[in-house]
Protein backbone atom coordinates (compact mmCIF):
# COMPACT_ATOMS: atom_id res chain seq x y z
CA UNK A 1 0.00 0.00 0.00
CA UNK A 2 1.37 3.42 -1.03
CA UNK A 3 0.37 6.52 0.93
CA UNK A 4 -0.08 9.66 -1.16
CA UNK A 5 -1.41 13.18 -0.69
CA UNK A 6 -3.57 15.21 -3.08
CA UNK A 7 -2.96 18.93 -3.69
CA UNK A 8 -6.11 20.60 -5.02
CA UNK A 9 -9.74 19.89 -4.19
CA UNK A 10 -11.81 21.71 -6.77
CA UNK A 11 -14.13 19.85 -9.13
CA UNK A 12 -11.14 18.31 -10.92
CA UNK A 13 -9.47 17.25 -7.68
CA UNK A 14 -12.62 15.69 -6.25
CA UNK A 15 -12.96 13.55 -9.37
CA UNK A 16 -9.35 12.41 -9.09
CA UNK A 17 -9.84 11.49 -5.42
CA UNK A 18 -12.99 9.55 -6.35
CA UNK A 19 -11.16 7.67 -9.11
CA UNK A 20 -8.28 6.70 -6.81
CA UNK A 21 -10.64 5.41 -4.14
CA UNK A 22 -12.72 3.48 -6.66
CA UNK A 23 -10.08 1.87 -8.87
CA UNK A 24 -6.69 1.89 -7.10
CA UNK A 25 -6.77 -0.63 -4.27
CA UNK A 26 -3.04 -0.24 -3.62
CA UNK A 27 -3.17 3.53 -2.96
CA UNK A 28 -4.25 5.35 0.21
CA UNK A 29 -4.90 9.10 0.34
CA UNK A 30 -3.71 10.33 3.74
CA UNK A 31 -4.05 14.06 3.18
CA UNK A 32 -5.82 16.50 0.86
CA UNK A 33 -4.44 20.05 0.61
CA UNK A 34 -6.36 23.09 -0.64
CA UNK A 35 -6.35 26.82 0.13
CA UNK A 36 -10.06 26.54 0.94
CA UNK A 37 -9.49 23.76 3.48
CA UNK A 38 -11.28 25.63 6.23
CA UNK A 39 -14.53 26.03 4.33
CA UNK A 40 -14.34 22.58 2.71
CA UNK A 41 -13.33 20.46 5.71
CA UNK A 42 -16.92 19.32 6.26
CA UNK A 43 -16.66 17.56 2.86
CA UNK A 44 -13.54 15.59 3.85
CA UNK A 45 -11.80 15.48 7.23
CA UNK A 46 -8.43 14.96 5.53
CA UNK A 47 -8.39 18.53 4.16
CA UNK A 48 -5.47 20.71 5.25
CA UNK A 49 -3.80 23.96 4.22
CA UNK A 50 -1.06 23.60 1.54
CA UNK A 51 1.39 25.35 3.89
CA UNK A 52 1.41 22.08 5.87
CA UNK A 53 2.52 19.89 2.95
CA UNK A 54 6.24 20.17 3.56
CA UNK A 55 6.03 19.48 7.27
CA UNK A 56 3.61 16.56 6.83
CA UNK A 57 5.94 14.99 4.27
CA UNK A 58 8.88 15.30 6.65
CA UNK A 59 6.75 13.58 9.31
CA UNK A 60 6.29 10.65 6.92
CA UNK A 61 2.53 11.05 6.46
CA UNK A 62 2.79 10.31 2.73
CA UNK A 63 5.34 9.29 0.11
CA UNK A 64 4.37 11.55 -2.80
CA UNK A 65 1.87 14.23 -3.86
CA UNK A 66 -0.63 14.00 -6.70
CA UNK A 67 -1.32 17.46 -8.19
CA UNK A 68 -5.04 17.79 -8.83
CA UNK A 69 -5.60 21.07 -10.67
CA UNK A 70 -6.49 21.62 -14.31
CA UNK A 71 -4.88 25.02 -14.91
CA UNK A 72 -1.49 24.60 -16.53
CA UNK A 73 0.19 27.62 -14.95
CA UNK A 74 -1.02 26.69 -11.48
CA UNK A 75 0.03 23.07 -12.06
CA UNK A 76 3.56 24.15 -12.97
CA UNK A 77 3.82 26.43 -9.94
CA UNK A 78 2.77 23.58 -7.64
CA UNK A 79 5.16 21.14 -9.30
CA UNK A 80 8.04 23.63 -9.00
CA UNK A 81 7.27 24.02 -5.28
CA UNK A 82 7.26 20.24 -4.72
CA UNK A 83 10.54 19.91 -6.61
CA UNK A 84 12.08 22.64 -4.45
CA UNK A 85 10.93 20.84 -1.27
CA UNK A 86 12.26 17.50 -2.51
CA UNK A 87 8.80 15.91 -2.53
CA UNK A 88 8.10 13.35 -5.29
CA UNK A 89 5.16 14.00 -7.65
CA UNK A 90 2.81 11.05 -8.07
CA UNK A 91 0.93 10.37 -11.31
CA UNK A 92 -1.72 7.72 -11.82
CA UNK A 93 -0.35 6.69 -15.20
CA UNK A 94 3.04 6.30 -16.82
CA UNK A 95 4.53 6.72 -20.26
CA UNK A 96 4.78 2.95 -20.61
CA UNK A 97 0.99 2.64 -20.29
CA UNK A 98 0.72 3.95 -23.86
CA UNK A 99 1.11 1.39 -26.64
CA UNK A 100 1.15 1.69 -30.43
CA UNK A 101 -1.81 0.41 -32.42
CA UNK A 102 0.28 -2.56 -33.55
CA UNK A 103 0.26 -3.89 -29.96
CA UNK A 104 -3.54 -3.91 -29.72
CA UNK A 105 -5.87 -6.50 -31.25
CA UNK A 106 -7.14 -5.37 -34.65
CA UNK A 107 -9.67 -6.70 -37.13
CA UNK A 108 -10.41 -6.31 -40.84
CA UNK A 109 -12.10 -3.18 -42.10
CA UNK A 110 -15.56 -3.46 -43.62
CA UNK A 111 -15.05 -0.25 -45.57
CA UNK A 112 -13.60 0.52 -48.96
CA UNK A 113 -9.82 0.97 -48.69
CA UNK A 114 -8.53 4.40 -47.71
CA UNK A 115 -6.17 5.25 -50.53
CA UNK A 116 -4.56 8.37 -49.13
CA UNK A 117 -0.82 8.52 -48.72
CA UNK A 118 0.27 9.39 -45.21
CA UNK A 119 -2.73 7.85 -43.41
CA UNK A 120 -3.42 4.51 -41.78
CA UNK A 121 -6.75 2.99 -40.75
CA UNK A 122 -6.92 0.78 -37.67
CA UNK A 123 -10.04 -1.18 -36.72
CA UNK A 124 -10.23 -2.41 -33.12
CA UNK A 125 -12.82 -4.89 -31.84
CA UNK A 126 -13.96 -4.49 -28.24
CA UNK A 127 -11.86 -1.40 -27.49
CA UNK A 128 -12.66 0.31 -24.19
CA UNK A 129 -13.16 4.03 -23.65
CA UNK A 130 -13.63 6.42 -20.74
CA UNK A 131 -13.88 10.21 -20.66
CA UNK A 132 -11.38 12.37 -18.82
CA UNK A 133 -11.96 14.42 -15.69
CA UNK A 134 -12.60 17.48 -17.84
CA UNK A 135 -15.12 16.57 -20.58
CA UNK A 136 -15.20 20.19 -21.72
CA UNK A 137 -11.76 19.42 -23.16
CA UNK A 138 -13.27 16.63 -25.21
CA UNK A 139 -10.91 13.82 -24.25
CA UNK A 140 -11.73 10.11 -24.23
CA UNK A 141 -9.02 7.59 -23.39
CA UNK A 142 -9.01 4.41 -25.50
CA UNK A 143 -7.51 1.20 -24.12
CA UNK A 144 -7.88 -2.57 -24.24
CA UNK A 145 -8.74 -5.25 -21.70
CA UNK A 146 -5.08 -5.56 -20.71
CA UNK A 147 -4.88 -1.87 -19.82
CA UNK A 148 -2.85 -0.73 -22.83
CA UNK A 149 -3.81 2.83 -23.82
CA UNK A 150 -3.75 3.67 -27.54
CA UNK A 151 -0.68 5.84 -28.13
CA UNK A 152 -1.91 7.11 -31.51
CA UNK A 153 -4.71 8.91 -29.68
CA UNK A 154 -2.11 11.12 -27.97
CA UNK A 155 1.18 10.94 -29.81
CA UNK A 156 0.93 14.25 -31.67
CA UNK A 157 0.98 16.36 -28.52
CA UNK A 158 1.72 13.98 -25.63
CA UNK A 159 4.84 15.64 -24.28
CA UNK A 160 5.24 17.23 -20.88
CA UNK A 161 5.94 20.69 -22.26
CA UNK A 162 2.55 20.81 -23.99
CA UNK A 163 0.18 18.94 -21.72
CA UNK A 164 0.54 18.50 -18.00
CA UNK A 165 -2.20 15.94 -17.37
CA UNK A 166 -1.57 13.19 -19.86
CA UNK A 167 -1.19 10.68 -17.00
CA UNK A 168 -4.23 11.68 -14.93
CA UNK A 169 -6.15 8.56 -15.93
CA UNK A 170 -9.79 8.67 -14.78
CA UNK A 171 -9.90 4.88 -14.24
CA UNK A 172 -7.29 2.19 -13.73
CA UNK A 173 -6.77 0.59 -17.10
CA UNK A 174 -6.94 -3.19 -16.86
CA UNK A 175 -8.44 -3.15 -13.36
CA UNK A 176 -10.73 -6.11 -12.54
CA UNK A 177 -13.03 -3.54 -10.90
CA UNK A 178 -14.04 -2.19 -14.32
CA UNK A 179 -17.50 -3.16 -15.50
CA UNK A 180 -17.69 -2.00 -19.13
CA UNK A 181 -20.99 -0.89 -20.63
CA UNK A 182 -21.38 -2.48 -24.12
CA UNK A 183 -22.02 -0.23 -27.14
CA UNK A 184 -23.03 -1.97 -30.37
CA UNK A 185 -22.07 -0.92 -33.88
CA UNK A 186 -19.25 0.98 -35.56
CA UNK A 187 -17.67 4.01 -33.88
CA UNK A 188 -15.05 6.63 -34.63
CA UNK A 189 -13.70 8.39 -31.53
CA UNK A 190 -12.52 11.90 -32.44
CA UNK A 191 -12.47 13.05 -28.80
CA UNK A 192 -8.70 13.12 -28.41
CA UNK A 193 -6.16 15.60 -27.11
CA UNK A 194 -6.89 19.19 -28.28
CA UNK A 195 -9.87 18.07 -30.39
CA UNK A 196 -12.09 20.50 -28.46
CA UNK A 197 -10.25 23.40 -30.12
CA UNK A 198 -11.89 24.87 -33.25
CA UNK A 199 -8.73 24.82 -35.35
CA UNK A 200 -7.56 21.38 -34.24
CA UNK A 201 -11.01 19.89 -34.80
CA UNK A 202 -11.39 21.44 -38.24
CA UNK A 203 -7.87 20.58 -39.43
CA UNK A 204 -7.09 17.37 -37.54
CA UNK A 205 -10.47 15.67 -37.16
CA UNK A 206 -12.48 16.67 -40.21
CA UNK A 207 -9.85 15.18 -42.54
CA UNK A 208 -10.51 11.86 -40.79
CA UNK A 209 -14.25 12.31 -41.24
CA UNK A 210 -13.68 13.01 -44.94
CA UNK A 211 -11.66 9.82 -45.39
CA UNK A 212 -14.14 7.66 -43.49
CA UNK A 213 -17.13 9.05 -45.37
CA UNK A 214 -15.35 8.48 -48.68
CA UNK A 215 -14.77 4.87 -47.57
CA UNK A 216 -18.45 4.33 -46.75
CA UNK A 217 -18.45 4.63 -42.97
CA UNK A 218 -22.00 4.84 -41.56
CA UNK A 219 -21.25 4.57 -37.85
CA UNK A 220 -21.27 7.03 -34.97
CA UNK A 221 -18.73 9.77 -34.22
CA UNK A 222 -17.69 10.70 -30.68
CA UNK A 223 -16.70 14.37 -30.48
CA UNK A 224 -16.10 17.15 -27.97
CA UNK A 225 -19.18 18.82 -26.56
CA UNK A 226 -18.14 22.26 -27.88
CA UNK A 227 -21.08 23.64 -29.95
CA UNK A 228 -18.89 24.49 -32.94
CA UNK A 229 -17.74 20.87 -33.25
CA UNK A 230 -21.32 19.72 -33.67
CA UNK A 231 -22.05 22.63 -36.00
CA UNK A 232 -19.11 21.74 -38.24
CA UNK A 233 -20.34 18.14 -38.41
CA UNK A 234 -23.82 19.36 -39.36
CA UNK A 235 -22.43 21.62 -42.07
CA UNK A 236 -20.50 18.67 -43.43
CA UNK A 237 -23.72 16.64 -43.58
CA UNK A 238 -23.48 14.43 -40.47
CA UNK A 239 -26.78 14.43 -38.54
CA UNK A 240 -27.33 14.18 -34.79
CA UNK A 241 -28.27 10.52 -35.12
CA UNK A 242 -24.60 9.82 -35.89
CA UNK A 243 -23.07 12.11 -33.25
CA UNK A 244 -22.32 11.56 -29.58
CA UNK A 245 -20.39 14.02 -27.44
CA UNK A 246 -18.26 13.21 -24.41
CA UNK A 247 -21.07 14.50 -22.20
CA UNK A 248 -23.17 11.54 -23.35
CA UNK A 249 -20.73 9.32 -21.44
CA UNK A 250 -20.68 9.18 -17.65
CA UNK A 251 -17.38 10.09 -16.04
CA UNK A 252 -15.90 7.24 -14.09
CA UNK A 253 -17.68 4.67 -16.26
CA UNK A 254 -16.07 2.50 -18.92
CA UNK A 255 -17.59 1.60 -22.29
CA UNK A 256 -16.81 -1.28 -24.63
CA UNK A 257 -17.22 -0.38 -28.30
CA UNK A 258 -18.12 -3.22 -30.65
CA UNK A 259 -15.77 -1.80 -33.30
CA UNK A 260 -13.70 1.37 -33.37
CA UNK A 261 -12.57 2.71 -36.75
CA UNK A 262 -9.49 4.80 -36.17
CA UNK A 263 -7.89 6.66 -39.11
CA UNK A 264 -4.61 8.36 -38.28
CA UNK A 265 -2.42 10.91 -40.04
CA UNK A 266 1.04 9.45 -39.67
CA UNK A 267 3.85 11.61 -38.31
CA UNK A 268 1.51 14.62 -38.16
CA UNK A 269 2.40 15.23 -41.83
CA UNK A 270 0.30 18.26 -42.81
CA UNK A 271 1.53 17.98 -46.39
CA UNK A 272 -0.36 14.66 -46.65
CA UNK A 273 -3.52 16.01 -45.02
CA UNK A 274 -3.70 19.04 -47.34
CA UNK A 275 -5.53 17.35 -50.26
CA UNK A 276 -7.98 15.71 -47.84
CA UNK A 277 -8.79 19.06 -46.23
CA UNK A 278 -9.24 20.55 -49.69
CA UNK A 279 -11.84 17.88 -50.55
CA UNK A 280 -13.53 18.40 -47.19
CA UNK A 281 -13.81 22.15 -47.75
CA UNK A 282 -15.06 21.68 -51.30
CA UNK A 283 -17.82 19.39 -50.04
CA UNK A 284 -18.89 21.91 -47.41
CA UNK A 285 -19.02 24.82 -49.87
CA UNK A 286 -20.45 22.89 -52.84
CA UNK A 287 -22.95 25.03 -54.74
CA UNK A 288 -21.97 28.29 -53.04
CA UNK A 289 -21.87 31.48 -55.09
CA UNK A 290 -20.23 34.79 -54.22
CA UNK A 291 -22.47 37.35 -52.51
CA UNK A 292 -20.61 40.67 -52.90
CA UNK A 293 -23.60 42.72 -51.75
CA UNK A 294 -23.58 40.97 -48.40
CA UNK A 295 -19.94 40.09 -47.73
CA UNK A 296 -16.93 42.42 -48.13
CA UNK A 297 -13.94 41.66 -50.36
CA UNK A 298 -11.34 42.71 -47.77
CA UNK A 299 -11.45 41.46 -44.17
CA UNK A 300 -9.63 41.93 -40.90
CA UNK A 301 -10.35 39.01 -38.58
CA UNK A 302 -10.31 40.39 -35.05
CA UNK A 303 -8.90 38.13 -32.37
CA UNK A 304 -10.48 38.53 -28.95
CA UNK A 305 -8.45 35.93 -27.05
CA UNK A 306 -4.69 35.74 -26.61
CA UNK A 307 -2.01 36.57 -29.23
CA UNK A 308 -3.87 39.69 -30.37
CA UNK A 309 -2.35 41.99 -32.99
CA UNK A 310 -2.52 45.25 -31.02
CA UNK A 311 -2.11 47.64 -33.96
CA UNK A 312 -4.21 45.86 -36.54
CA UNK A 313 -6.45 48.93 -36.75
CA UNK A 314 -3.72 50.76 -38.69
CA UNK A 315 -3.98 48.21 -41.51
CA UNK A 316 -7.77 48.37 -41.33
CA UNK A 317 -7.71 52.08 -42.09
CA UNK A 318 -4.89 51.95 -44.63
CA UNK A 319 -6.32 49.12 -46.74
CA UNK A 320 -10.05 49.57 -46.24
CA UNK A 321 -10.63 46.33 -44.37
CA UNK A 322 -13.94 45.31 -42.81
CA UNK A 323 -13.56 44.04 -39.25
CA UNK A 324 -15.30 40.86 -38.14
CA UNK A 325 -15.24 39.14 -34.75
CA UNK A 326 -15.63 35.37 -35.31
CA UNK A 327 -16.64 34.85 -31.68
CA UNK A 328 -19.93 36.61 -32.45
CA UNK A 329 -20.71 34.60 -35.61
CA UNK A 330 -22.04 31.09 -36.23
CA UNK A 331 -19.58 28.81 -38.01
CA UNK A 332 -21.47 28.93 -41.31
CA UNK A 333 -21.42 32.71 -41.30
CA UNK A 334 -17.67 32.72 -40.63
CA UNK A 335 -17.22 30.36 -43.55
CA UNK A 336 -19.30 32.67 -45.76
CA UNK A 337 -17.14 35.68 -44.88
CA UNK A 338 -13.94 33.80 -45.69
CA UNK A 339 -15.39 32.27 -48.85
CA UNK A 340 -16.40 35.66 -50.25
CA UNK A 341 -13.26 37.60 -49.34
CA UNK A 342 -10.43 38.24 -51.81
CA UNK A 343 -7.96 39.45 -49.13
CA UNK A 344 -7.91 38.59 -45.43
CA UNK A 345 -5.62 39.84 -42.66
CA UNK A 346 -5.74 37.58 -39.60
CA UNK A 347 -3.58 37.17 -36.49
CA UNK A 348 -2.58 33.53 -36.08
CA UNK A 349 -4.99 31.40 -34.10
CA UNK A 350 -8.07 29.25 -34.43
CA UNK A 351 -9.75 32.01 -36.48
CA UNK A 352 -7.28 31.50 -39.30
CA UNK A 353 -8.40 27.88 -39.75
CA UNK A 354 -11.52 29.11 -41.54
CA UNK A 355 -9.19 30.09 -44.39
CA UNK A 356 -9.73 26.49 -45.56
CA UNK A 357 -12.93 27.82 -47.11
CA UNK A 358 -11.32 30.61 -49.12
CA UNK A 359 -11.54 30.48 -52.91
CA UNK A 360 -8.68 29.72 -55.25
CA UNK A 361 -6.73 32.83 -56.21
CA UNK A 362 -7.46 34.75 -53.00
CA UNK A 363 -4.91 35.73 -50.32
CA UNK A 364 -4.45 35.31 -46.57
CA UNK A 365 -1.99 37.49 -44.65
CA UNK A 366 -1.37 35.85 -41.27
CA UNK A 367 0.56 37.66 -38.52
CA UNK A 368 2.61 36.13 -35.69
CA UNK A 369 4.18 37.40 -32.50
CA UNK A 370 7.82 36.34 -32.35
CA UNK A 371 7.13 33.92 -29.48
CA UNK A 372 4.68 31.72 -31.38
CA UNK A 373 5.33 31.10 -35.08
CA UNK A 374 3.56 28.10 -36.61
CA UNK A 375 2.52 28.06 -40.25
CA UNK A 376 -0.31 25.65 -39.50
CA UNK A 377 -2.37 26.24 -42.62
CA UNK A 378 0.28 26.74 -45.31
CA UNK A 379 0.01 23.26 -46.85
CA UNK A 380 -3.79 23.22 -47.00
CA UNK A 381 -3.91 26.72 -48.51
CA UNK A 382 -1.34 25.83 -51.13
CA UNK A 383 -3.43 22.77 -52.03
CA UNK A 384 -6.41 25.09 -52.50
CA UNK A 385 -4.52 27.63 -54.58
CA UNK A 386 -4.79 30.38 -51.94
CA UNK A 387 -1.85 32.80 -51.66
CA UNK A 388 -0.39 32.60 -48.15
CA UNK A 389 1.68 35.49 -46.78
CA UNK A 390 3.02 34.99 -43.22
CA UNK A 391 4.27 38.11 -41.41
CA UNK A 392 6.34 37.75 -38.22
CA UNK A 393 6.93 40.41 -35.60
CA UNK A 394 10.48 41.72 -36.12
CA UNK A 395 13.33 41.72 -36.12
CA UNK A 396 13.29 39.20 -38.95
CA UNK A 397 16.21 36.82 -38.47
CA UNK A 398 16.94 33.21 -39.43
CA UNK A 399 16.32 32.34 -35.78
CA UNK A 400 13.76 34.33 -33.83
CA UNK A 401 14.71 34.39 -30.14
CA UNK A 402 12.06 33.85 -27.50
CA UNK A 403 12.01 37.06 -25.49
CA UNK A 404 9.00 36.14 -23.38
CA UNK A 405 8.02 32.91 -21.63
CA UNK A 406 4.45 33.47 -22.74
CA UNK A 407 3.83 32.21 -26.30
CA UNK A 408 0.31 33.65 -26.10
CA UNK A 409 1.41 37.23 -25.50
CA UNK A 410 -0.24 40.04 -27.48
CA UNK A 411 2.08 41.92 -29.82
CA UNK A 412 2.63 45.03 -31.91
CA UNK A 413 3.67 44.48 -35.50
CA UNK A 414 6.24 46.77 -37.08
CA UNK A 415 4.50 48.77 -39.80
CA UNK A 416 7.20 47.89 -42.31
CA UNK A 417 6.45 44.21 -41.81
CA UNK A 418 2.68 44.55 -41.65
CA UNK A 419 2.31 46.88 -44.62
CA UNK A 420 4.94 44.93 -46.57
CA UNK A 421 2.97 41.72 -46.15
CA UNK A 422 -0.27 43.39 -47.21
CA UNK A 423 1.34 44.89 -50.29
CA UNK A 424 2.85 41.56 -51.31
CA UNK A 425 -0.62 40.04 -51.07
CA UNK A 426 -2.13 42.80 -53.16
CA UNK A 427 0.48 42.32 -55.87
CA UNK A 428 -0.21 38.58 -55.88
CA UNK A 429 -3.85 39.46 -56.45
CA UNK A 430 -2.90 41.70 -59.32
CA UNK A 431 -3.86 44.87 -57.49
CA UNK A 432 -1.83 48.05 -56.99
CA UNK A 433 -0.92 48.63 -53.32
Amino acid sequence: MKDIAVWGYGNYGRQMVSAVEKYWDDLRITGIYDRRAGELRDQDARLRDPDEIRGDYEKGLFEAVMIAVNLERQYREMRDALDAWGIPVFELGREEDYHPAADLVRTESRLRPIRQEGYALYVFPGLLGTVSYTPSNGIMYLFDEEGRALREHWDTYAVRDNFTHQYDFPVRFGSPLLQPIPLAGDWCVLARLWAFNYSHFLCESMDLVQLLEEAGFTGTYVISDRPYCREIMHLYGIGDERIRTVRDFKRGSVYRFERVYYPKLLKNDKHRSAPVLRRMAERMTAGWEREPDRYPARLYVKRSGTRKLLNGDTAVRRYGLTVIDPDTLPVREQMKYFYNADLILSPHGANSATSLFMREGTALVETFGRNWVKYSYINALRAKGVFYVPVVQGPIMPYIPVVSRDPNADYFMEKENLYGGMEIALRLLGETP
